[in-house]
């Protein structure tokens, strides 16, 4: 986003006058560590562990459409508590 602001200001600065080639692979001058989540949600943690102990082989096609509808039902939930 820093870096779309700086060119946009390098666009503005140049008005028009004349033909401006931008470094469009420059490094960015900020840490993009900065950007990175802390971590999953809880519920997204939950999530992973229920879909690490799934045995996808073993799972019929009704059973798997129910655990669908089970994270899908939690994720409406989380999102309706999130408002």
């Amino acid at each position: 986003m820093k870096r779309s602001l700086e060119l946009l200001h390098e666009l503005e600065v140049a008005g028009g006058q004349r033909p401006i080639q931008l470094d469009l692979f420059r490094r960015a001058a900020y840490d993009a560590s900065a950007l990175e989540l802390d971590g999953p949600e809880p519920a997204a943690n939950e999530l992973l562990q229920e879909l690490i102990g799934l045995d996808l082989n073993n799972l019929t096609p009704l059973e798997a459409l129910q655990v669908l509808s089970s994270w899908q039902n939690k994720a409406r939930a989380e999102g309706n508590n999130n408002e």
